[in-house]
């Protein structure tokens, strides 16, 4: 009979220290198991600008490339210290700080509306050949998402895109009519 509790108790000892390990074991396993399949999110964006010059005016147009992550986007128009130049289109809103924005984020090959820049003031005895110029720069910035209630609402974080997130330039003569 004492061998038999000593075996009783053998048993009992290794069943407690077996379930001892077991919940180390589960947490082992949940922290370093590895997972299968997955999903590639591409944050690479690229646009092009596109200006139709005449006169003393240019269109200007921004498209994203195709595959390109929708991104927000704004352009702003210089010319020399003594003119000024208007701004107009659809979908765009001025913003009060020198740059246009436009209203809807743009992706995989979509297009903004075109931004129409003209030099006003020019007196009448100018001459077209003075290199009166327009100069277009424009910034993009990943669309951010910030919760809204049950929804997601997507918004431009511009301080991104003054920190290095994506811009472009164009610098063109508009008085020989090529872009």
């Amino acid at each position: 009979m004492k061998r038999t509790k000593k075996t009783i108790l053998a048993v009992l000892a290794a069943a407690l220290l077996a379930s001892a390990t077991v919940s180390t074991t589960v947490a082992y396993f949940s922290t370093y198991a590895e997972t299968e399949g997955g999903m590639t999110i591409s944050y690479w964006h690229q646009e092009e600008i596109t200006e139709d010059a005449s006169d003393l005016a240019k269109d200007i147009t921004i498209t994203a490339d195709k595959d390109s992550a929708a991104v927000y986007v704004r352009a702003r128009a210089y010319t020399g210290s003594e003119y000024t130049i208007s701004c107009s289109g659809a979908g765009w809103t001025d913003g009060g700080d020198g740059w246009w924005y436009y209203s809807e984020p743009i992706a995989d090959g979509a297009s903004t509306g075109a931004l129409h820049a003209e030099i006003s003031n020019i007196p009448a005895e100018a001459d077209i050949g003075d290199g009166i110029n327009i100069s277009v720069v424009y910034e993009s910035t990943l669309v951010c998402y910030r919760k809204s209630g049950e929804t997601f609402e997507p918004y431009a974080d511009w301080d991104a895109a003054e920190s290095g997130s994506s811009s472009g330039t164009a610098d063109r003569d508009t008085t020989d009519g090529n872009n």
